[in-house]
């Protein structure tokens, strides 16, 4: 304390000597307080300003380095995507892209940055060149190092970037994160391991416990659409699946790709427990025209619950056959307004017959239940 007291200048020595030491102890308490207040919002201050300064300067390099990388890669794709490349070609990129300062974090996924939105918008052979970059410059590493970390933000981007590359050997770590509690580490190990693994990417279904939620559902439906040499499964494995949600989803793939074959086991799901697993089922009959199917959807009408029962009638909509005319021009009677409302929709969809029908109905339905009628026959309204 002797020696930082001879540093402080004279007029604080004489502040000390003459009043401070003469003050009443709550009194130097305050002043103790002011003055460390003081330095510390000087010092909080002085290093938010620093790391503004030290952050304008990386992001100003940064700029550089991603238009240098933007040049590299973009000039490389524009002459390969009408001609096949080569070894020689890689080589030349790569060595390119060594030019950067690629010891740096930054420049690493800069570049990791870039590939990644290029693998995402084009496919083929350039989808192909853009992950023997990725692997030649061995930032499979760096995105593999982000598994080992502690923040769940880290691990997701890891899997996202290995994940995007297909980079098969990190597969199996995904496994690990499908039930995680953290739903966006959980959702990324989902889709990751959709596209990195070659021999059972849908493997995944069989361990998650969890919810699959709608538009995670659809981001799994758009990876499947990006990536057509995935390997398709039968999905109606899963139909008997004790996680409801999974079984939605793969009636849902069932229906985008046309897997008639399990029409039997989609059958079976018509009792299903679930009120919206049974809906889902109903929908993809109409989704798939199952005319064989109808009459099974008219005769349980009475059993289902309201959702169901509308979803039953939009798919007769759906279908078309004829068959079920009859049937919704009894439900245009209903006291039920949605119910009367779809039924003559659903009739209105039958055409020139469904028409007809609807003309007939005119004569016969109770006064309060015409306006429906009336309005799938305007012909200036959309119903």
């Amino acid at each position: 304390m002797e020696k930082l007291y001879n540093f402080l200048p004279a007029f604080i020595k004489e502040f000390y000597n003459n009043h401070f030491l003469a003050y009443p102890l709550i009194i130097k308490v305050a002043y103790v307080g002011i003055f460390l207040t003081f330095f510390v919002t000087m010092f909080c201050y002085l290093l938010v300003f620093t790391r503004r300064v030290v952050q304008a300067s990386v992001n100003k390099k940064a700029e550089k380095w991603k238009a240098e990388i933007e040049n590299i890669l973009t000039n490389s794709i524009i002459a390969f995507t009408s001609e096949d490349y080569t070894d020689e070609h890689i080589i030349e990129i790569t060595e390119n892209l060594k030019k950067l300062p690629l010891k740096k974090r930054l420049v690493r996924q800069l570049i990791i940055n870039e590939l990644i939105f290029l693998h995402r918008n084009f496919s083929g052979k350039v989808n192909t060149l853009i992950s023997r970059i990725y692997t030649s410059l061995e930032l499979q590493k760096h995105s593999q190092k982000k598994l080992r970390s502690w923040r769940w933000f880290n691990k997701a981007e890891g899997i996202a970037e290995l994940g995007e590359m297909g980079i098969q050997e990190s597969a199996g770590d995904f496994l690990q994160y499908v039930n995680s509690r953290n739903i966006t580490l959980r959702m990324q190990a989902q889709s990751g391991y959709l596209q990195a693994s070659q021999t059972d990417p849908f493997v995944f279904l069989d361990y998650t416990n969890q919810n699959l939620l709608t538009f995670h559902q659809i981001n799994l439906m758009d990876i499947l659409n990006r990536n057509k040499d995935i390997k398709l499964p039968v999905f109606s494995k899963w139909f008997t699946s004790a996680n409801d949600s999974v079984v939605i989803f793969c009636i849902r793939l069932t229906v985008r790709f046309h897997q008639i074959d399990s029409v039997k086991d989609l059958l079976r799901l018509f009792n299903h427990p679930n009120e919206e697993v049974r809906k889902e089922v109903i929908t993809a009959v109409g989704d798939l025209s199952l005319v064989d199917l109808e009459q099974h959807l008219t005769i349980h009408f009475r059993n289902e619950t309201q959702e169901c029962r509308l979803e039953i009638i939009k798919t007769t909509g759906k279908i078309c056959s004829g068959d079920s005319l009859n049937f919704l021009s009894d439900l245009v009677f209903n006291t039920d307004f949605s119910t009367r409302f779809e039924a003559a929709k659903a009739l209105k969809r039958h055409g020139e017959m469904g028409e007809e029908r609807l003309f007939r109905l005119l004569e016969t339905v109770p006064e309060e239940n015409k306006s429906v009628v009336l309005h799938m026959l305007d012909t200036k309204l959309s119903a």
